[in-house]
């Protein structure tokens, strides 16, 4: 769906984004992409018919190492031909048994809907992706999935001789799947609905009695404009927060590859003098995950040329704009802790000593330096997603149920990023939702 939506503003300027000129958007992909946007019906209908490829394959990937545990015997030799045909026995004896037969029924009607699903899908590919003309599209779906939905009648055919087996299990997949989704959604709709403006946080911070401590924060988050509900929890029941406070977002775009000097959006919140920053940082399906202290170095070398380019006066950017980076300072990397303590590795920004009498801009990054000699935490909220009293037996049983199990047995975010324990802050929040 997300390769079918128009890109955002934001990322309109990537170059990956940028197509030849003899592909420009035609009448067909414009009508399909405003249809898809408006219709919520067609997008719940397109994720469920994703999501019933992805669980067949799945499903199949778990039947097939059970199915090819062969048995030879000095009577019976058996070889496999393919995946769609299934096992061939030479063994005539044993070609009609019932465990073959359970085999080829199940593996045959996993294969054949997982290649009918990729074949409708194509048609939104070439179209609405490839903008190539709505005839080429329907030439190659209704080709092969004439072909395809042969092959698929007739391995339903066959669905009690074992294929119900894998729709069994790929119902299973599906609804985990579905539910993981949905539980997802829900908690980003209530972090949206639920962010506070800057405007209000500062406006309550004199009653607050918040004070700012030494050092920058990483704070992680899906909120692109305000402040996440997560780090206004943190303020009113701790009302101190870093000098220097990033909001960060790690965004997966539909493109393979972002460049590196493409990464970094960044954009700074209210006035100079706060010390907040947002930032974006994109990725593309391809591309690695940079380590906690690889985006540590490299997103702070970024805010440090932000503030160059900006001038000190706020620019453009104390209005929500953000802004692309793509030439950073140079980054030199001392001793850790300066010698064998085994502290934190410091941080310089070569090539700022020279314009620092120049521009207004270089005293906020020498306190951008020092600032991060101070520490670097990292801060990401604990939540808890449980569905509203007021909501129906089946929410309940999506959200508190099967949500809740998942998340409670799937890897931290602070695991699958590589950040350190001893720099980690968790708030724990409750989403109602």
């Amino acid at each position: 769906m997300g390769l079918l939506s128009t890109p955002p503003a934001a990322h309109e300027h990537l170059s990956a984004y940028k197509l030849e000129p003899h592909r420009e958007e035609t009448r067909t992909s414009l009508s399909i992409k405003k249809f898809i946007e408006k219709s919520q019906t067609s997008r719940l209908v397109l994720l469920l018919f994703v999501l019933l490829g992805t669980s067949m394959v799945i499903g199949d990937g778990v039947l097939t190492p059970t199915m090819l545990q062969l048995t030879f015997s000095p009577f019976s030799t058996f070889l496999v031909v393919s995946a769609v045909s299934g096992l061939r026995i030479k063994a005539p004896e044993l070609h009609e048994s019932k465990h073959l037969s359970f085999s080829l029924s199940h593996l045959r009607l996993a294969v054949i809907t997982v290649m009918l699903v990729t074949t409708c899908l194509m048609f939104l590919i070439i179209t609405t992706v490839w903008r190539r003309s709505v005839f080429v599209a329907l030439l190659f779906t209704v080709t092969f999935g004439s072909l395809e939905s042969l092959y698929l009648s007739a391995s339903i055919a066959k669905v009690h001789h074992g294929g119900w087996l894998p729709l069994l299990i790929s119902l299973i997949i599906l609804m985990v799947m579905f539910t993981w989704h949905y539980g997802t959604v829900k908690k980003r709709e209530f972090e949206l609905q639920n962010k506070v403006s800057l405007d209000r946080l500062l406006s309550i911070s004199p009653s607050l009695g918040l004070v700012r401590v030494p050092g920058v924060c990483l704070v992680y988050s899906n909120v692109t404009n305000g402040v996440p509900p997560m780090f206004a929890h943190f303020v009113t029941n701790f009302p101190a927060f870093h000098r220097v406070l990033i909001f960060l977002w790690l965004q997966t775009l539909t493109v393979p590859k972002v460049p590196l000097e493409e990464r970094f959006l960044i954009g700074r919140i209210g006035l100079p003098e706060y010390g907040l920053f947002r930032c974006i940082v994109r990725y593309g399906y391809k591309d690695g995950r940079l380590e906690s202290y690889e985006l540590e170095n490299q997103l702070l070398l970024t805010v440090a040329q932000f503030l160059q380019q900006e001038g000190g006066r706020g620019g453009s950017s104390a209005n929500g704009a953000m802004s692309v980076i793509s030439e950073p300072c140079t980054l030199v990397v001392g001793a850790p802790g300066g010698g064998a303590d085994g502290g934190p590795k410091r941080v310089q920004f070569k090539g700022v000593e020279a314009a620092a009498e120049e521009k207004l801009s270089q005293e906020e990054v020498w306190e951008l330096m020092e600032e991060r000699e101070a520490g670097v935490s990292y801060m990401m909220g604990h939540t808890h997603v449980v569905a509203c009293e007021s909501s129906p037996f089946l929410k309940k049983l999506a959200i508190d149920g099967v949500y809740g199990f998942l998340r409670r047995n799937s890897r931290s975010s602070a695991v699958s990023l590589g950040i350190p324990h001893s720099s980690l802050i968790e708030v724990g929040t409750v989403y109602h939702v």
